[in-house]
């Protein structure tokens, strides 16, 4: 389970929402629990090698299921690691690229927006959406050679 389903889980049970699991695998597409606004699908993750990107596009959703609006500049993007770069679009506040810029080491990704749920400057409703990607090692573009110890050969007849 990554770091965004450890946070959804927690932020869960302090609202007071039990959850009980026959697999530990978790697919939603959203949780609405007093005020709070939990969006996002765990189970589909991209997967990214060092140097490649994708792009990821937040949908607000009303509870209804249509559109929903939210206060305009209030989005607000993050990765759960340094080897995952998340760059705004200028243009458009709901899309972002995340771009790998570190495949040392294989791991799942947090991708999160925050955004503001309420149009007016008056109040504010956290809305959290998230996806994950895998890291995933960079293409090869050179190699090294390691040499071992040396020890006397037997000699040949």
């Amino acid at each position: 389970m990554d770091k965004f389903a450890r946070r959804v889980l927690e932020a869960l049970r302090c609202l007071g929402v039990e959850l009980k699991f026959k697999t530990r695998k978790i697919h939603f597409s959203k949780v609405a629990f007093r005020g709070a606004i939990f969006e996002g699908d765990i189970s589909h993750m991209a997967n990214l090698r060092e140097g490649q990107e994708v792009e990821f596009t937040v949908n607000p959703v009303s509870a209804s299921g249509g559109p929903g609006d939210y206060e305009k500049g209030s989005a607000d993007w993050t990765s759960s690691d340094p080897s995952v770069v998340v760059t705004p679009n200028v243009d458009n506040e709901l899309v972002a690229k995340a771009k790998c810029v570190d495949g040392s080491v294989l791991k799942a990704v947090s991708v999160s927006c925050h955004l503001d749920g309420d149009p007016d400057a008056d109040q504010v409703r956290d809305i959290l959406a998230s996806g994950t990607v895998n890291v995933l090692h960079g293409e090869a573009v050179g190699a090294t050679m390691t040499e071992g110890t040396v020890v006397d050969s037997e000699p040949t007849a």
